[in-house]
């Protein structure tokens, strides 16, 4: 959730200084996680069996992902349950806007939920938030598409999640 909010910002600051100053790489989904296509939805479970989350469900309205340039807000949903406590770990945020790289980061989880709905320690048992935003003035119109992993510190996957917002002019 918060590479939804992160990527819209930098999609706003990327629109304002008309440059990205940085050296881009092929964003490289984990292709045999990547099953997205036209009926998946707007955002999909990108996870495996072997993940600490199960019965992951996320969901992003408007339903055809299209949010508009000026004023639109998205909502996101998420529902999982853990088999286990998490306590530390870390997360990794991948975007592009219309096929190019524009996030590449990894944080350290715990510190990137502290401010949202489901803070650490994550209790062993089921989990859902729901968050809705606007976009930031300034985002460009295209197709973004962001992907979020949570691991252990060890490098157990957690959850992974993948989402697609459509911005209109």
């Amino acid at each position: 959730m918060k590479l939804l909010l992160v990527t819209i910002a930098l999609l706003a600051i990327t629109a304002q200084t008309n440059a990205i100053k940085q050296e881009f790489k092929v964003i490289p989904f984990d292709d045999s996680k990547d099953t997205w296509n036209v009926t998946a939805g707007c955002a999909i479970s990108c996870g495996g069996s072997s993940d600490i989350a199960t019965d992951v469900e996320v969901a992003l309205e408007p339903s055809d992902c299209t949010v508009s340039k000026n004023g639109g807000e998205f909502t996101l949903t998420s529902s999982y349950s853990l088999s286990e406590e998490i306590t530390s770990g870390k997360a990794s945020y991948k975007a592009s806007l219309n096929g190019l790289p524009i996030v590449n980061q990894n944080d350290d989880l715990c510190t990137d939920l502290k401010d949202g709905p489901t803070p650490c320690p994550l209790a062993k048992g089921p989990h859902k938030s729901k968050i809705t935003k606007p976009l930031p003035d300034g985002v460009p119109a295209g197709t973004f598409v962001a992907q979020q992993s949570w691991t252990t510190d060890d490098g157990t996957p957690i959850l992974c999640l993948k989402y697609r917002i459509i911005v209109k002019a």
